[in-house]
C-alpha cells in the first residue's frame, strides 16, 4: 500500500518514520537495538509489530497487514424457502456477522414479488424481467487520458434511465482498456445515484456502492458482475465511475468514444490519493470532459434488470427483529423469519426479498424468499381398500 505512515518506537517513543513506495514497500536503516514497528494509514486500522531485534549489519524483513477500518456484515443463509400446506406457519433464521473493525447498523424492508402466485417455479418468471442498459458511447473507444504525473483519479459517466424502467438492479459494468493499460492493473468501480435533477453528477449526489477489479484485459470489452447488485428506486440518475488505483506515469486508463459528445463524462481529481469512498465533488478539479479538451463519452457501460424491488409487506412473512447493530470483530445477530401461509392460495409459489442496508457501509444486499403452498390433497390422499371375495 503506498504512501503509509512507518513509525519505530523505542522504549515507547518513535525515534524514527518513513512512508511506503508505490508497490507498498519500506525499508530503514536503524541502529541495534529492540524496535516496535507500527504502521498508519486513513481508513484502516493501525498495524504493529512490537519487539523485532535488530542486530549488527543485519536485515530483518518486518510485514505489516492492514485491516479497513470499516464494517463487513455478511449474511447466511443466501436465500430462503418454505413448504407449507394451508394455514401452516414456520420459522427460519437469518444470521448477520460482522467481521470488521466497525460495528454495523442493518435495518431489512420487504419486497414483494412481482404478479399472483407462480405455480410451482423455483424462480421468479423471466417475463416479468426486462433488460436495463446504460450506455453513451457508440462501441469504439479512439482515445484515453490519464494523469501524466501518474497518480489516483477518477473519471465518471451519467446516464438518465427512462423512469418506467425503475426500480431496476444494476448487476453488471463494462468497459474497454486500451494497451498501455496493464492486465494486473488495480481499478475501483463507484456507483452513485443522484435524484435532484442536476446536470452536474456531484451536485446531490449519493454514494452506493464500490468494487475493487483488475483489467485483466486490454482492447476489448471487460465485464465486471457487481458482487452485490445495486437498487435503484429512481427516478433520476445513475453515476457509474471508475478510479484509477495505479500510480506509475504512462497509464492511461480512461478510454473515450469521441463521436458525438453527449455532455454527461466528468473526470475528478483530488488533492492527495482518492478517497475511500470517492467524495463528490473532488477538491482539486471537477469538470466535464469537453470543457478539458476531450468532446466525447467515457467508455463506461453498465447493465441490470427492472425489478428489484419496491418496499412494501409481504403478507405471509414477518422479520423479528428488524433492525439492529451487529457489534465488530465476528458480532452476530440472528433474525427470524416467520413464515404464514394462512388464508393463502393453494398450489403456488409467492416470492419477494429482504432488502438489507447497512450502515455505514452504504452496500444494499437482496436475499430472496420463497413460500410454496400445496393444496389440501396433498395431505389426506384417499385410501381405497379392495375386496377381492
Amino acid at each position: 500500500m503506498p504512501e503509509a505512515t512507518i513509525n519505530f518506537y523505542r522504549d515507547g517513543a518513535i525515534v524514527q518514520s518513513t512512508v511506503t513506495d508505490e508497490n507498498g514497500y519500506y525499508s530503514y536503516a536503524l541502529e541495534r537495538g529492540t524496535y516496535d514497528v507500527e504502521v498508519v494509514m486513513d481508513g484502516y486500522v493501525t498495524g504493529r509489530v512490537d519487539g523485532v531485534v535488530l542486530g549488527n549489519s543485519e536485515d530483518i524483513v518486518v510485514d505489516l497487514y492492514l485491516r479497513h477500518d470499516s464494517a463487513c456484515l455478511t449474511y447466511t443463509p443466501e436465500a430462503f424457502f418454505a413448504l407449507h400446506y394451508p394455514d401452516q406457519v414456520s420459522e427460519q433464521t437469518l444470521t448477520f456477522t460482522n467481521t470488521g473493525a466497525q460495528d454495523a447498523i442493518f435495518e431489512i424492508t420487504e419486497l414483494e414479488g412481482e404478479g399472483p402466485p407462480v405455480p410451482y417455479a423455483y424462480a421468479q418468471p423471466a417475463a416479468s424481467k426486462e433488460v436495463v442498459e446504460l450506455i453513451l458511447d457508440d462501441g469504439s473507444a479512439e482515445d484515453a487520458i490519464g494523469l501524466t504525473s501518474g497518480g489516483e483519479f477518477l473519471w465518471v459517466n451519467r446516464f438518465t434511465p427512462n423512469p418506467d424502467q425503475y426500480p431496476f438492479t444494476l448487476t453488471r459494468v463494462e468497459t474497454w482498456w486500451l494497451a498501455n493499460v496493464n492486465a494486473t492493473d488495480k481499478m475501483r468501480i463507484v456507483i452513485y445515484q443522484n435524484t435532484t435533477g442536476s446536470s452536474d453528477p456531484a451536485s446531490g449526489a449519493e454514494f452506493l456502492y464500490q468494487q475493487d477489479i483488475t483489467a485483466t484485459a486490454s482492447e476489448t470489452w471487460v465485464s465486471y458482475d457487481l458482487d452485490e447488485p445495486v437498487v435503484f428506486e429512481g427516478p433520476g440518475d445513475v453515476i457509474i465511475g471508475l478510479v484509477n488505483l495505479e500510480t506509475r506515469t504512462g497509464i492511461y486508463p480512461a478510454t473515450i468514444d469521441e463521436n458525438s459528445a453527449k455532455g454527461r463524462s466528468w473526470i475528478g481529481i483530488y488533492s492527495g490519493n482518492v478517497p475511500n469512498p470517492p467524495t463528490l465533488p473532488p477538491d482539486s478539479m471537477w469538470d466535464e470532459l469537453s470543457a478539458i479538451g476531450f468532446p466525447g463519452n467515457f467508455v463506461i457501460r453498465g447493465y441490470g434488470e427492472t425489478g428489484g424491488g419496491t418496499p412494501g409487506d409481504i403478507p405471509w412473512l414477518t422479520e423479528d427483529p428488524t433492525a439492529g447493530v451487529v457489534f465488530a470483530d465476528g458480532g452476530t445477530v440472528d433474525v427470524t423469519l416467520t413464515f404464514d401461509s394462512t388464508g393463502l392460495v393453494w398450489g403456488g409459489d409467492y416470492f419477494g426479498g429482504l432488502r438489507v442496508d447497512n450502515a455505514p457501509d452504504p452496500k444494499i444486499t437482496i436475499p430472496p424468499v420463497q413460500l410454496r403452498v400445496l393444496p389440501f390433497n396433498l395431505i389426506f390422499l384417499p385410501i381405497i381398500l379392495r375386496n377381492f371375495h
